[in-house]
């Protein structure tokens, strides 16, 4: 079953309840605190299984709403009944997020995902359309604004300050809870494993088919960001540190 640009129909599942509650900053004593933010992570490492723990397949991409940074569906790669390989499209809000695996959980059998919509590359750009109308003034000529932005293809995409061009996006960092992109991480050289990565608000970045992601600051402006070292995202769990980038980075009004 293929997707089609101008209807995408999913059947309506039930929505599972996130088992505990999230502790508080001041908890109890030796009570672990759940992290807000998790790394995006896509591909063969990033398996997906039911709540029974059993193995569905693989996380092959999220499909991004590039305004708002909604995690709008998950592109699950797993094995079909005809013995190939097969891609389904699985809205986002269907997941629960483990915060002891770190992981997503799908309330799905094998048989029950088989039977959810084929992921088509071609029909990307309708994916959520029927809730959310396309803005005619993104419109270029002809051409229909880009909706969705696919994870895998954020990566390596060009970023550029309001007066040079400044380095590639090289992760997202997501809030799994909320569903949504919280922050892009920035290397200006592309050596991610020698430098730190400069942390900027999905809500500061513009973006340009052409030319890739800009933010409105100067490069200089962009030099001062908070940075995280090594991948380690503990210190977006500190206050001080958001309230630091909201202050550099405030968000677009309108994005394009």
């Amino acid at each position: 079953m293929k997707l089609h640009r101008t209807s995408f129909v999913l059947p309506v599942l039930a929505l599972l309840a996130n088992a505990g509650t999230q502790a508080a900053q001041n908890g109890t004593p030796g009570q672990e605190v759940e992290a807000r933010f998790a790394l995006a992570a896509w591909g063969e490492q990033a398996k997906i299984k039911n709540l029974f723990g059993e193995e569905l397949g693989t996380l092959a991409d999220h499909v991004v709403e590039r305004a708002s940074g909604r995690l709008a569906f998950a592109i699950v790669e797993h094995a079909g009944t005809d013995g190939g390989r097969r891609r389904t499209v699985v809205p986002y809000t269907q997941f629960t997020w483990d915060k002891k695996q770190q992981e997503l959980l799908l309330p799905l059998n094998k048989e029950q995902l088989e039977g959810l919509p084929e992921y088509d590359a071609e029909a990307l750009q309708g994916l959520g359309s029927e809730d959310r109308p396309a803005d005619t003034d993104e419109m270029e000529g002809d051409q229909p604004p880009v909706r969705n932005l696919l994870s895998s293809s954020i990566q390596g995409t060009r970023l550029s300050a309001g007066d040079a061009p400044f380095g590639s996006v090289t992760a997202l960092v997501i809030e799994p809870r909320k569903g949504t992109v919280a922050f892009a991480l920035v290397h200006s050289t592309g050596a991610r494993d020698k430098e730190p990565a400069t942390v900027v608000p999905w809500s500061a970045l513009a973006w340009n088919e052409r030319t890739g992601f800009s933010v409105p600051v100067s490069a200089q402006e962009l030099e001062s960001a908070p940075k995280l070292e090594a991948g380690s995202l503990k210190p977006l769990e500190d206050k001080a540190t958001l309230r630091a980038i909201s202050e550099l980075f405030p968000p677009l009004e309108v994005k394009n």
